[in-house]
């Protein structure tokens, strides 16, 4: 039984730190932390992988327009997915278009263990 256990634990560690970025799935996830109503992904940029302390690290910055409850919501989903998702910066400032819809940048990193 210690082995399923450990195996099971092995499993969910892979999941939150993929062997690679695995970058279909992580667009897939990112997409399916939106909230389901008036909220758009407008943009999502993937910066250089690097080397820290001993695994990859891809910095990700994400472009949104919603209400701000919204951002909030996606900001928490984003933190919740089962990779690691670190935010570094969030950026805020109204639409112009609908009040009170708000643009926002929200700039991370995601990691892998080789890239």
């Amino acid at each position: 039984n210690s082995i399923a256990n450990l195996n099971l634990k092995l499993k969910q560690e892979e999941t939150m730190l993929p062997k690679t970025f695995m970058m279909s799935d992580l667009i897939s996830q990112i997409s399916e932390s939106s909230p389901a109503s008036n909220f758009t992904i407008e943009k999502i940029n993937f910066g250089k992988p690097f080397k820290t302390m001993g695994v990859m690290a891809m910095p990700v910055s994400i472009s949104v327009v919603g209400g701000f409850g919204g951002l909030m919501e996606f900001i928490k989903n984003i933190n919740s997915m089962q990779r690691v998702f670190v935010v570094d910066y969030v950026s805020i400032k109204a639409s112009g278009k609908v009040f009170p819809d708000v643009i926002a940048d929200v700039k991370g990193a995601v990691f892998s263990m080789n890239g």
